[in-house]
């Protein structure tokens, strides 16, 4: 009984000795914070604010700001410059060039990788998708960069070729005038009435590929970052696709606003025809049916406003097999966008090469050429390059090139047309 006492006894004095401790540690914590009563300020520095010791209030560190590195600061511990992919055939010429920039002027080599994933983690970035949420692509539109830096990491985000191309052109004249950079920076040409457009043509084969689950097929428009875009062979409320609005569906899975359905024949108790997705206000939309004597074939016309500019935009869907039939339907569309200055045409053309219709469309720009041009593009395998965007002489073509997403029978193909105003 009494060594039980003692036990209680001294568990009592340890307990009262561990408040005293802590209470201890926590009154000297308070006292090294300090109060301005005695002279010292937060910091603890002996000094009151606004002495010349050096440290600043936290008023006057709000009021200052770093100065931004200059590029050459930016670049330091960046040892890999990497890319997408190998089939980013212009990011990889201007990796090329930007590489060569940096050797010729700072004599700095970075050893050029692929990577299949965009993602961060890597030395240098280079590629459409930003590797953080520092930057987002879609607000940096078709003609806009954003580089900054990140630890020992060093971001690039491309909004298009042009935006590459404008990026290499910004670098050589930040080097040449030793100018800072701002981080992040974000380079948009803004030239009155200039703009580019990344435009496609896409034969999705009415979703079959993909067991008419449209989701995938609007993953496919995500990943292109196509402004415009028209789409063939897009059923409506029909039995084969399940009786699905194809249209309503792309767009908003995909993130379109504005859209166009082409409705050209009645099937299986809804509708065939082509589409128009875009990212710019429609302000007039029209259908019109083409001559021949196969399965009726359309051609969708809108009138786009882009930034205050009019654009028709043209998409069509030929007949196949008959090139009688698109002997007379190629004229008809043809002398309807000879009206319009300024105009895009996509479609699938169901004609390899230009041979059927290019001379109809003289100085105009063709994303998909004939075999032995430097743009020779085959999007269905059967038929050869039988998908065009063509664009009229008001446009410069920067880049085109196929997509091969295997969830059609065709290829989607692209075009940067760039609009000088």
């Amino acid at each position: 009984m009494k060594l039980h006492a003692v036990s209680v006894w001294k568990k009592e004095i340890a307990f009262l000795v561990s408040v005293w401790l802590v209470l201890s540690v926590f009154l000297l914590s308070l006292s090294s914070c300090g109060s301005s009563s005695d002279g010292q300020d937060e910091t603890g520095s002996g000094e009151k604010p606004g002495s010349d010791s050096g440290v600043q209030t936290e008023e006057q560190t709000e009021e200052q700001t770093e100065p931004e590195p200059d590029f050459s600061e930016l670049l330091q511990g960046c040892t890999e410059l990497v890319l997408a992919s190998r089939d980013d055939t212009y990011l990889d010429a201007r990796a090329d060039e930007f590489l060569s920039v940096l050797e010729q002027n700072w004599n700095l080599t970075l050893r050029k990788v692929y990577s299949r994933v965009r993602r961060s983690g890597t030395k240098f970035y280079f590629g459409f998708q930003a590797p953080s949420d520092k930057s987002d692509p879609a607000e940096l539109g078709t003609e806009g960069y954003a580089v900054y830096a990140e630890g020992e990491s060093l971001y690039l985000t491309l909004g298009s070729a042009y935006a590459a191309r404008k990026f290499i052109s910004d670098t050589e004249e930040t080097i040449r005038n030793e100018v800072r950079l701002e981080m992040p920076v974000v380079s948009k040409d803004t030239s009155k009435g200039t703009f580019v457009l990344k435009v496609g043509s896409f034969n999705i084969h009415n979703g079959q590929d993909v067991g008419h689950d449209f989701s995938v097929l609007a993953d496919d428009l995500i990943a292109a970052g196509l402004d415009v875009v028209g789409l063939q062979e897009v059923d409506y409320n029909t039995t084969r696709n399940k009786q699905q609005d194809t249209l309503s569906i792309l767009a908003e899975k995909a993130g379109y606003p504005y859209s166009y359905y082409t409705r050209c024949i009645d099937l299986q108790g809804g509708y065939y025809g082509t589409a128009i997705l875009s990212k710019y206000p429609i302000r007039f939309e029209e259908t019109v049916e083409l001559p021949g004597t196969g399965e009726q074939r359309c051609y969708g016309h809108v009138e786009l406003n882009v930034n205050g500019t009019s654009v028709d935009f043209f998409n069509t869907h030929l007949a196949w097999p008959s090139a009688a039939d698109r002997a007379k339907q190629n004229p008809v569309l043809a002398s309807a966008v000879s009206e319009c200055d300024i105009a895009i045409v996509t479609g699938d053309m169901n004609s390899d090469g230009l041979s059927e219709y290019g001379h109809l469309y003289p100085d105009f720009s063709f994303a998909n050429g004939d075999k032995g041009d430097d743009r020779y593009f085959v999007t269905n395998e059967e038929d050869g390059a039988i998908d065009n965007v063509l664009a009229s002489p008001a446009f410069d073509l920067l880049e085109s090139g196929i997509i091969d997403t295997a969830h059609s029978d065709h290829c989607m193909i692209w075009a940067l047309l760039l609009y000088r105003g």
